[in-house]
């Protein structure tokens, strides 16, 4: 096997073992298969009587995605039949090595933070034997979408120099902390540089309605924003 295929192996998986989900989230995939669509590593070491099948996976953006499941196995008349070969893309990139001079059923899974979805399978014959390219694969998956929206918590007062704290809500992803990014608003507009999950209530917020834009943003996913209800900042009682 080549060097790239044991880098990928070696990679630890963001997710456990494939499982079928009903998570709203979803996932498809786009494959074309044509020799010579991306240059792919050459391998010098494949076994007599077998092949490797180097390709890459993207995400709709162009960018290519690590620790995507590959796995290759014989087509039978019923379908998938014995499972040959797996690899988990490194670089956006995976090498199969597999028996020459057959036809495989080959499938494309992303399974980020526990949250498991599976793409659609492709067939692919291949060759006598060496190094084969297989085209770009490109995974399409939907923005997230949110089961319980963002709010701004319960504040320690509403007065001017109160901490307001916002939540991230709960999405169809797994987000991690760092991949959510606020912008406050003040009456609809950005306040400059408040950009953090937590706000103090300033004179330039009093009779105005404060709510949080909330982006959850994953480097393989589409981009997910959700906005919160307003809090509304009493005016200052003259006298």
């Amino acid at each position: 096997m080549s060097l790239s295929t044991s880098a990928a192996a070696a990679r630890p998986r963001r997710g456990a073992a494939l499982l079928a989900s009903s998570a709203a989230l979803t996932l498809s995939a786009t494959v074309l298969f044509a020799p010579g669509a991306h240059a792919a590593t050459t391998t010098d070491d494949v076994p007599t009587g077998y092949v490797d099948l180097i390709g890459y996976v993207y995400n709709a953006a162009g960018a290519t995605i690590d620790d995507v499941d590959v796995y290759a196995y014989a087509k039978t008349a019923a379908g998938k039949g014995k499972r040959y070969a797996s690899a988990l893309t490194y670089g956006g990139q995976y090498v199969l090595e597999v028996p020459a001079s057959a036809t495989y059923v080959v499938t494309y899974s992303y399974d980020p933070d526990h949250a498991k979805y599976a793409a659609k399978q492709v067939d692919f014959t291949a060759g006598s034997g060496g190094t084969q390219k297989v085209a770009r694969v490109t995974l399409v998956l939907a923005a997230p979408t949110v089961a319980k929206k963002p709010r701004i918590g319960d504040p320690h007062g509403d007065k001017v120099g109160a901490t307001l704290t916002v939540s991230s809500g709960t999405w169809s992803y797994a987000f991690k902390a760092k991949e959510f990014s606020y912008q406050w608003l003040r009456n609809g507009k950005p306040i400059a540089k408040a950009t953090r999950s937590t706000y103090r209530i300033t004179t330039a917020d009093e009779g105005r309605t404060l709510t949080v834009k909330v982006t959850a943003k994953d480097p393989a996913i589409e981009t997910g924003h959700a906005t919160t209800a307003g809090f509304k900042v009493p005016k200052r009682a003259k006298g």
